[in-house]
């Protein structure tokens, strides 16, 4: 009995999360079919899943910091008075808390812009990049290194 409650508390929440998942381009953007989407409706997903990517980078990030603040504070509490801290102890946790909520936001937007790569509106939507970095050139005849920035043009 306890294991069918278990297994029931665990597929109800992954089938609520695929049915509100599965239409987010037609609830954001207005986009009935993602392969006939114009240039416009395809930007507009794409920024939607971009700043979702983001969004959990960020997330990720803060609950990280906020662990590894705590992880120091218990470990100086520790060194100093022999036992350990309960502020550390919960920015630990809080923060690894953090990070469990964010790597579910960063996985769906990612989830989201790889759909989006595979749709014909993405071939159309890549004209011409520049990319722009920088260099180390060496010379081959007096062995000089000088530093430089490179611009590529792909289209």
């Amino acid at each position: 009995m306890a294991m069918k409650k278990l297994v029931l508390l665990i597929i109800f929440p992954l089938l609520c999360i695929c049915s509100v998942n599965a239409q987010w381009y037609e609830k954001k953007c207005g986009v009935r079919d993602i392969d006939l989407a114009t240039s416009e409706e395809f930007e507009c997903m794409w920024d939607k899943a971009d700043k979702l990517v983001h969004t959990g980078m960020r997330t990720c990030g803060v609950g990280t910091g906020i662990a590894l603040i705590g992880g120091i504070s218990m470990f100086i509490s520790s060194a100093s008075d022999g036992g350990y801290s309960m502020i550390g102890a919960t920015g630990i946790v809080f923060g690894l808390a953090t990070v469990a909520a964010g790597v579910p936001i960063w996985a769906v937007g990612g989830s989201r812009k790889s759909k989006l790569v595979e749709s014909p509106a993405y071939q159309d939507s890549q004209y011409a990049t520049l990319q722009i970095a920088p260099v180390l050139q060496k010379n081959q005849f007096s062995s000089q290194t000088c530093l430089g920035v490179s611009a590529s043009l792909y289209f």
